[in-house]
C-alpha cells in the first residue's frame, strides 16, 4: 500500500470555470485521487480575464493555485517560478499541452528527481506564428520530456500512435499507459423518456464545446454549413460554448438562412447541460482535425441516453463505435456530414439503439470511478 502522504502536483494551462475538456479532466483526477486520500495541488496560470478570481483556493479538497504568468498568449502561460514550486512536490502530473513550461518541467525533474508524468491530451493545430510557436516546441521541448517522464498516460493508444509525437511514443511504448476520459454517470444520467424525445415531431440537436480560435478545430462552421442542406427540415440546433468566435458563428447561421433553427446558450451551468444532453435527439461534435482526441462531450452525452455523431478521427473513433452505438462522419466534409444527420433524424429506431448501446458502453468503460482506480494504480506502481 502506498504511503498517501506524497504530494502531488497537477499542471494544467486551463481549468474551471474555464470551460475546456483539459481542466475538466485535471479537475476530474484530482477530485478521484483527493477521495483515495492524497495530497493534490493544481497549479494553473492566472489569466487576466481570471482576475476575479482568488490566486489560493480549495474546492473538494483539491488545493488550487493559479499562478501569475511572465507572459501570456492565449491559452499558453510562460510560468519560471515553476521551477521552484515543484521542489516541493513529490510527483508532477503535466497535462499537456502546455505552452511556456516545458523548459521548467524539464529543469525540475532533472534536478529535484521528482516523478513525472506526461498526460498527453491533443496535437495542436494553427497556422502563422502560432504554427512556428507549436512546431519548434514539439521539436525542442517535448522530446525531451518524454524522455525523462516516468509514465505517458494518453486517452487510446490509437491516437498515441497517430498523433503529432507519435515517433516518440512508440520508441518508449514501455511507458505508455492508455487511461481514457471519464464521466460522472451519477450526474450525467437520463432525464427524459427515449421514446418520447426520439419520436417528437421537432428533432433537438446539441453542439457542446469552445467557441474560441483555440478551440476552432470543433468544426462548428461544417455542422451549420450540413444543417443549411440536409433534407430534414424540422429540427432546431442549440450550440453550448463562450468564446471570441460567438459572433462570426452568429452571423454564419444569418448568411446560412438559420435564424430561427439555430439558437446560442451561453453560460450554460452544468445543471442545465445535463437537461440539454437529455433532451437532444443527437449530440453533434464535429471536429475537424485531431486536436480532438477524445471529446468528453460525447461520453456525458452517451452517459445521458443521448446518440452521436461525430468525426472519424483517431482516439475520438474508439469513443464512439460506428453504427452501434453512434456515427462517424468524415473530418472537414460538409457532405459526409449531412448524409449522417439525413440517415438518423429519418430513422427514430435506429437512433433509440445507439442511444440505449452508448449508455451502456459508458457505464462499463468510462464512470470516472473506473478511471479513477486506474490512476490510482499508476500512481502505486509509480511510488512502490
Amino acid at each position: 500500500m502506498v504511503n498517501k502522504h506524497y504530494k502531488i502536483a497537477h499542471l494544467v494551462c486551463t481549468y474551471p470555470p474555464y470551460r475546456g475538456g483539459m481542466g475538466k479532466v485535471a479537475m476530474e483526477d484530482s477530485l478521484q485521487l483527493v477521495k483515495r486520500g492524497y495530497d493534490v495541488t493544481v497549479l494553473t496560470p492566472k489569466y487576466k480575464y481570471l482576475n476575479t478570481l482568488s490566486k489560493h483556493e480549495e474546492k473538494k479538497g483539491v488545493k488550487i493555485v493559479r499562478l501569475l504568468p511572465l507572459l501570456e498568449i492565449g491559452n499558453a502561460a510562460i510560468l519560471p517560478q515553476l521551477f521552484l514550486i515543484l521542489r516541493k512536490y513529490d510527483l508532477v502530473h503535466v497535462h499537456f499541452p502546455f505552452y511556456g513550461t516545458g523548459l521548467f518541467i524539464f529543469l525540475a525533474k532533472i534536478i529535484w528527481r521528482k516523478k513525472l508524468i506526461i498526460h498527453y491530451h491533443m496535437d495542436n493545430y494553427a497556422s502563422g506564428l502560432k504554427d512556428l510557436i507549436f512546431r519548434v516546441y514539439r521539436f525542442l521541448f517535448l522530446p525531451q520530456l518524454i524522455k525523462v517522464a516516468d509514465k505517458i498516460v494518453v486517452h487510446s493508444r490509437d491516437y498515441a500512435f497517430n498523433c503529432q509525437a507519435a515517433w516518440w511514443f512508440k520508441h518508449y511504448q514501455d511507458k505508455i499507459v492508455a487511461i481514457p476520459n471519464g464521466v460522472d454517470t451519477k450526474y450525467y444520467q437520463p432525464q427524459n423518456d427515449l421514446d418520447k424525445k426520439i419520436n417528437a415531431r421537432r428533432k433537438e440537436i446539441l453542439f457542446v464545446g469552445a467557441l474560441d480560435d483555440a478551440h476552432y478545430f470543433k468544426g462548428v462552421e461544417v455542422l451549420l454549413k450540413a444543417l443549411a442542406s440536409i433534407q430534414y427540415k424540422d429540427w432546431k440546433l442549440n450550440i453550448i460554448g463562450n468564446g471570441n468566435l460567438v459572433e462570426y458563428y452568429q452571423e454564419l447561421v444569418h448568411i446560412l438562412r438559420l435564424d430561427d433553427q439555430v439558437f446560442f446558450v451561453h453560460n450554460c451551468s452544468d445543471q442545465d447541460l445535463v437537461k440539454y444532453y437529455s433532451r437532444a435527439y443527437v449530440t453533434v461534435l464535429p471536429s475537424t482535425t485531431m486536436g480532438e482526441a477524445f471529446g468528453i462531450v460525447l461520453v456525458e452525452s452517451m452517459a445521458c441516453q443521448t446518440t452521436v455523431i461525430t468525426s472519424n478521427l483517431p482516439g475520438v473513433r474508439t469513443v464512439v463505435d460506428d453504427d452501434i452505438n453512434g456515427l462517424l462522419a468524415s473530418p472537414n466534409n460538409i457532405e459526409s456530414l449531412r448524409t449522417k444527420l439525413d440517415y438518423l433524424l429519418a430513422n427514430p429506431d435506429i437512433a433509440a439503439r445507439f442511444s440505449r448501446a452508448g449508455y451502456q458502453k459508458v457505464k462499463q468503460k468510462y464512470d470516472w470511478q473506473s478511471i479513477g482506480d486506474q490512476l490510482e494504480k499508476l500512481y502505486e506502481d509509480l511510488f512502490n
